[in-house]
């Protein structure tokens, strides 16, 4: 169980803990042998393994048919390594505990790991974009991003995926749009706007549906505004029309008023432009 838990995590790196997390309190013992028959060696710092050699990675590697209570144990210690590795200013660690969050989401072939990648899209996510560690949130989506291709294709069409492929891609948007890739982050966007006018048609009565349309269009026009004001105008006054539909829906909502306020501002600032 030590080896295939280790053939999980990427090869790189890791400390004792993953492995006594997976494999319980003969980890250690289980370590020793391993790398007497030259399968692991120590890396360095404290407590660290890794493999010795590509070979030896390949030879524990399993990127299907592992056992789902497995990888639940190593994705359990996963999220608080993350957690503390994205709190620090060790930018190595956060590296590798990303490669380690991206080789056991590959692995994943039945959905168990969802909670994992859940929290990567979302807190992970937000976090690493608090402490501009935008190169950290682009593994991260990128790893989410391998996570859902591996969905059965009866899964993936649903709706509940589709909408998380859409947060991914604004995501993604954010952080090329961040880095001055104008290019990919209209890219991005344009496909989440596919994906949020597929859903906010098929069910107009889902609010949080039609908020993801409205801010899809308004991430799209912020963007066009420095070079295609005209298609950026109409992207805008698209989205502010979803916005204002909902505010007058729910004038208690807070979060719709301030949508309301931002996409009124932003229509108004590109007719100004426009003439």
């Amino acid at each position: 169980m030590t080896l295939d838990a280790a053939g999980l995590l990427a090869h790189a790196p890791f400390p004792v803990a993953a492995i006594e997390a997976a494999a319980g309190g003969s980890a250690r013992a289980a370590l020793r042998s391993l790398v007497q028959a030259n399968l692991l060696r120590r890396a360095e710092g404290a407590d660290r393994w890794q493999f010795p050699h590509v070979l030896a990675y390949g030879f524990a590697r399993r990127e299907s048919g592992s056992e789902p209570a497995l990888r639940t144990r190593l994705a359990d210690w996963l999220r608080s390594h993350l957690q503390a590795a994205s709190g620090s200013d060790d930018a190595r660690s956060l590296d590798t505990a990303l490669q380690h969050l991206a080789a056991l989401l590959r692995t994943d072939d039945d959905e168990t790991l969802w909670p994992l990648a859940n929290l990567a899209l979302y807190g992970l996510r937000d976090r690493l974009t608090d402490v501009g560690q935008l190169n950290a949130v682009k593994l991260t989506l990128d790893a989410v991003e391998t996570w859902l291709a591996r969905l059965a294709p009866e899964s993936a069409a649903k709706d509940a995926w589709l909408r998380e492929r859409s947060v991914l891609l604004d995501g993604r948007g954010n952080v090329l749009r961040d880095q001055g890739d104008l290019a990919g982050a209209l890219d991005s966007f344009r496909q989440s706007l596919l994906v949020s006018q597929r859903l906010a048609a098929a069910d107009p009565s889902n609010a949080q549906w039609q908020r993801d349309l409205s801010v899809s269009c308004s991430k799209l026009a912020q963007v066009l505004e420095r070079t295609e004001p005209a298609e950026a105008l109409r992207f805008a006054e698209k989205g502010l029309t979803i916005f204002e539909r909902l505010a007058a829906l729910d004038p208690t909502n807070a979060t719709w008023q301030k949508d309301v306020k931002a996409s009124r501002a932003l229509v108004n600032r590109l007719r100004e432009r426009l003439g």
